[in-house]
């Protein structure tokens, strides 16, 4: 029985050049070293592992952090967050989500 819709908010998943980038102030907020082990804990265990009692997962505000940007600094396309490295455990990890 489907009875949950669980949303997450604001994850604002970055590319390689601002997870990498020498001043902080221009850096992502979301690190993948720092963080990534917890939302991939929580996607595995609450969601797939849940996924006969999760409904929908519902993405909301910054999933992707295109437009967050220092004035100094050119920020992410959706293609650089796409292919970074360091994106791809959470970007195939919300694609069998999408596909369970």
């Amino acid at each position: 029985m489907t009875d949950k819709r669980i949303f997450i908010s604001d994850i604002h998943l970055g590319d390689d050049a601002r997870y990498r980038d020498p001043e902080p102030h221009r850096r992502a907020r979301f690190f993948p070293d720092e963080h990534g082990e917890r939302l991939l804990s929580f996607l595995n265990q609450r969601i797939l592992a849940e996924k006969d009692r999760v409904k929908d997962l519902v993405l909301l505000g910054d999933v992707f952090d295109t437009w967050v940007c220092p004035f100094d600094a050119m920020p992410p396309t959706y293609e650089s967050i796409f292919s970074s490295e360091e994106n791809q455990p959470i970007l195939e990890t919300l694609r069998q989500i999408q596909n369970s």
